[in-house]
């Protein structure tokens, strides 16, 4: 799945188990909608170790169509009322519910997406996939010409396994 979204291979970048008390009163970070910086793409596997429902912080993210037509002025982060204010309808939000070991995907560079709001405490596995011999930043050798080297190697071994 990971070989086929992202177009290459995929190599795991990082595998985050994270636990979340109630929600506070303020949202700060990734409570607040924002798309994350650190690739082009990516493929997010969330993993369920609980039920995950809305009132006990499911990930929330928009339509990846919606949120590459929709700009915002408080770059990386802001608010439902901003959202609302910047023309984005919160009932296109999806909700990454689901039983005790179910997963949901979804590409965090691509999406406008927030987590963490809970009214009880939020328990999360987050598997993130990138393509092969990427897992630096921008400024990185491996992503300006030593990577498009790995180009032809990455088709021929995705065809290879079609």
């Amino acid at each position: 799945m990971a070989a086929k979204y992202l177009g290459e291979i995929p190599q795991v970048m990082m595998l985050d188990v994270l636990y979340t008390p109630r929600e506070t009163e303020t949202a700060i970070n990734a409570m607040l909608w924002h798309k994350d910086r650190h690739h082009d793409s990516v493929f997010r596997i969330f993993i369920n170790p609980f039920d995950m429902l809305k009132d006990n912080g499911a990930t929330m993210a928009f339509p990846k169509s919606y949120s590459n037509s929709k700009y915002y002025n408080t770059y990386p982060y802001f608010t439902d009322s901003e959202a609302i204010k910047n023309g984005f309808n919160m009932k296109d939000v999806k909700h990454l519910t689901g039983k005790s070991g179910q997963i949901g995907v979804v590409d965090t560079i691509q999406n406008f997406h927030c987590g963490s709001r809970s009214k009880n405490e939020r328990y999360l596995a987050i598997l993130t996939f990138v393509p092969y011999l990427y897992l630096g930043r921008y400024d990185s050798p491996s992503l300006t010409g030593e990577r498009s080297a790995y180009k032809k190697e990455n088709e021929f071994i995705l065809n290879y396994f079609k």
